[in-house]
């Protein structure tokens, strides 16, 4: 199904492409993402990750402007909470991409990042502003894994403990990188709190040799990496799926030998079954639950996210289009309502 639908999604232009898949974003400014986030807190007791949307930076520039909209963004939502004292569960987060804080290009060799926005250079500048809230680099393609995993590891080295990394479950060299984690984990969590690690299946299409493109088999394998990481109270979990029959499974295997204050749940925004269903039932059995809440700042930033969510779940394209028809009729009734009262105020 996957190989029908991604050409076609692929095919649809950026413009319609955003608007159908709107469900998925925050707001498209940094204050619209706040103002969500703290309703979700408010209104539900939800946690949030933000993540500022864009990636692969086309320049010097651009990368330094995200970073830039980054420390804008903290400033933002410091004020607005109270973190507390538990090391990871707090309620705001942050998500950045590494190619969207630093210019790179994929060459044939490896990875080339431009020494004038040094990936760790962008990050520490992040989590120096960031303070109490906790930053996770996100995972992209796997030629990036090498250099994402070098990154996080000298960031706490340096003392930032909140500073969190990403796995994915379909990728084969998720089991060795979580050993070299636990490895590397004994100094850094001595006398502090574990490490914090998302877990995912892994949304990027990759070749069959760095990775498990049939997602069965993948949830699977995001299955078995989680249990691994479960068995040591060195990595704090966040399992990052929507899959209902994946988290049955972790919660009635895994999950329930541990601490709830161990891990937590996180989700997309958008999709019914989380919001309606998921999400509101793990919180009231009294699961930390966390939405990643990304935001659009600029004009078809937001699309190859979006492309990827919807050939994820097509069905959010009818979700879309139904939105879509709804907000169109909507503002065909208000343009008729404003033609009957021009008429009757020229009677």
């Amino acid at each position: 199904m996957g190989g029908i639908i991604k050409p076609i999604i692929n095919a649809i232009p950026t413009p319609l492409i955003e608007r159908l898949g709107s469900r998925y974003v925050a707001g498209y400014s940094l204050q619209d993402g706040v103002d969500l986030i703290c309703r979700l807190h408010e209104k539900y007791g939800y946690y949030s990750s933000l993540d500022i949307l864009g990636e692969s930076a086309k320049s010097v520039d651009e990368a330094r402007r995200a970073v830039d909209d980054y420390v804008q963004l903290i400033r933002l939502v410091r004020p607005k909470f109270d973190f507390g004292n538990h090391p990871h569960q707090k309620p705001v987060s942050l998500s950045v991409k590494p190619s969207a804080i630093c210019y790179a290009e994929h060459k044939p060799n490896g990875l080339y990042v431009s020494p004038q926005t040094r990936l760790l250079k962008g990050l520490e500048t992040i989590a120096d502003e960031a303070g109490p809230i906790d930053v996770t680099l996100d995972s992209e393609q796997a030629y990036w894994k090498s250099v994402t995993l070098n990154a996080e590891e000298i960031m706490r080295k340096k003392g930032y403990s909140g500073f969190g990394g990403v796995l994915q479950g379909r990728l084969y060299r998720s089991h060795d990188d979580l050993v070299d984690l636990f490895i590397k984990s004994i100094t850094l969590t001595t006398g502090r709190h574990p490490v914090r690690q998302r877990f995912c299946l892994g949304i990027y299409t990759e070749d069959e040799t760095v990775g498990e493109m049939n997602n069965d088999n993948a949830k699977g394998m995001l299955i078995a990496r989680v249990n691994q990481a479960s068995k040591r109270d060195l990595v704090y979990i966040e399992v990052a799926t929507h899959d209902h029959d994946v988290i049955f499974h972790l919660q009635r295997n895994v999950l329930n030998q541990m601490d709830h204050s161990f891990y937590e749940f996180q989700f997309l925004l958008g999709p019914p079954n989380v919001e309606n269903d998921l999400a509101p039932t793990l919180k009231s059995e009294g699961h930390v639950v966390r939405f990643y809440a990304p935001i659009q700042l600029r004009p078809g930033e937001a699309a190859p996210y979006m492309r990827r969510r919807l050939i994820e779940s097509p069905g959010m394209i009818i979700q879309g289009a139904l939105s879509l028809g709804r907000k169109s009729l909507a503002n065909q009734s208000r343009k008729e309502l404003r033609k009957e009262r021009e008429l009757i105020d020229t009677a």
